[in-house]
């Protein structure tokens, strides 16, 4: 190589290196940037409450309502949730979720049956406020959006100026590890039916779930998140593939208002969506059947259409911010005659007198 032809390869090299680094500024704003005012977000929250009701959106009937409160990292949810019954019509039952930082415990007073786990999914279990909020999107990670977004495996901002509805948003999309549970099937939900003896297995005698190793796996999310209004989250889209090519669930039609001093959320949707094959060219799916696999392909254009026409509409009708929440809030002492799973300990135990909760 000639010492012009050198020079002139350092000088690519060196323009090259630049506008890499540049990527970030150029879009205004670098990926810690936004981690760092998402967590100073959260923390003026201080402990927080809402009241919340869970409608369909095409029937508006209500699904569930409830109370749902955090702070420091702990949360609750006592909710009571409706659905129909063929034979009875309307009935509701009762559930509490709460999570110390450790071990989430959820209780069905109807079934006296109860459950202590590291699943985090329970306190998400009919999508209330911590669904507004972003920290359901890691079901085994930190409950607050600024911790998750800190775990995730990659994080690329697309855009800063990205309108959703009339927002003007920071687009990313994230990588967030989550889990898959291993060989064992887990046992029943602590509010199904089921043997509460046998708890501990599944039905072909596998351990429980909690005893076969967690398989690590990827969400890959799409997030929009406004900073001017608090850096709050006003779309999600989850997606199955690394591309992001099939949709299917979102968080959608987030709605915010400030309450005192912070922008918070007040309303929302939560909707899953499928990629539907449409056949093109005037062909019937019963031609393309016919058809080699890659000569059909040719002839069908796949659309994301939702999966089920009733979204759950999410409303908050109260939020109580600033507050020093009763530490018994995140517990539950089960009472006795409760038949409990306790994961942690491997084994189902029944609510004596003298039985320690656990």
């Amino acid at each position: 190589m000639s010492l012009n032809h050198g020079r002139h390869f350092l000088t690519c090299a060196f323009a090259l290196a630049l506008f890499c680094c540049a990527l970030p500024a150029a879009l205004g704003i670098e990926v810690e940037e936004v981690i760092s005012n998402v967590e100073k977000s959260e923390k003026a929250l201080g402990g927080m409450t809402a009241k919340f009701k869970v409608r369909s959106e095409k029937s508006g009937e209500l699904i569930s309502e409830g109370d749902w409160g955090r702070e420091g990292g702990k949360e609750f949810v006592r909710e009571k949730q409706y659905m129909k019954d063929p034979e009875k019509g309307l009935r509701s039952q009762d559930c509490v979720v709460t999570y110390d930082g450790q071990k989430v415990r959820t209780y069905w007073p109807e079934t006296r049956r109860g459950s202590v786990t590291a699943f985090q999914g329970q306190l998400d279990a009919f999508a209330g406020p911590a669904r507004l909020l972003g920290y359901s999107l890691s079901p085994h990670g930190p409950r607050s959006l600024a911790g998750i977004l800190r775990g995730t495996q990659k994080i690329e901002i697309i855009s800063t100026e990205s309108d959703v509805e009339g927002y003007t948003c920071i687009e990313m999309n994230c990588d967030i590890p989550s889990y898959a549970l291993g060989a064992g099937a887990p046992a029943r939900a602590a509010g199904g039916s089921g043997d509460s003896k046998n708890a501990g297995n599944s039905a072909s005698g596998a351990p429980h779930a909690a005893e076969a190793p967690h398989v690590p796996v990827v969400s890959h999310v799409k997030i929009w998140i406004d900073a001017a209004r608090d850096w709050r989250i006003v779309r999600t889209e989850w997606y199955s593939d690394p591309d992001r090519r099939r949709l299917s669930n979102a968080l959608e039609h987030v709605r915010l208002e400030k309450i005192g001093d912070i922008w918070l959320p007040v309303s929302g949707a939560m909707r899953s969506y499928h990629l539907e094959a449409v056949p093109l060219d005037g062909y019937t799916f019963e031609q393309l059947k016919a058809m080699p696999e890659e000569e059909a392909t040719k002839h069908v254009r796949f659309e994301t259409v939702p999966t089920d026409p009733e979204a759950r509409i999410i409303t908050v009708e109260s939020w109580g911010v600033g507050k020093d929440l009763d530490e018994a809030l995140f517990t539950i002492i089960f009472p006795q005659g409760t038949d409990v799973w306790d994961e942690f300990a491997g084994k189902s135990v029944h609510m004596w007198p003298e039985t320690q909760s656990p």
